[in-house]
């Protein structure tokens, strides 16, 4: 019939020349672009000193979970509000593993409980 378009059985992107076998899946493409991206988040805090430092050891010790560290650590005379390049402390830390032995040891220690992130001002309460 005049006027009507016939439509291809073949994918619309289909060539028929190989060209689609050497373009990359959808699905590969976005995990390439995933990567990338996490690279780059990473190169960009490491930049802004956003990982753990040696100046917070409790909070470090905290962003690990690991309880018997911070505990010597403070027992040693640690700094138990000194806060990570984020602004993360160890009381951060606890409250978001949802770690409630950590946050009673943190308390017991006199941990602040109003310390702010540096993005998004967010208290540990916050984090819980």
């Amino acid at each position: 019939m005049p006027g009507i378009i016939e439509r291809s059985s073949s994918h619309p992107t289909s060539h028929g020349d190989g060209a689609e076998a050497s373009r990359p899946s959808r699905g590969a493409w976005r995990r390439g672009r995933l990567r990338s991206s996490a690279l780059g988040l990473a190169a960009l805090a490491l930049a802004w000193g956003v990982t753990s430092s040696s100046e917070a050891p409790v909070a470090d010790a905290a962003a690990r979970n690991d309880l018997a560290e911070v505990e010597a650590l403070i027992r040693g005379g640690g700094e138990v509000d000194a806060a990570q390049g984020d602004g993360m402390t160890a009381l951060h830390w606890a409250a978001r593993h949802g770690n409630v032995e950590l946050a009673d040891l943190l308390l017991s220690a006199d941990a602040s409980i109003e310390p702010t992130t540096r993005l998004g001002a967010y208290t540990p309460l916050h984090m819980a």
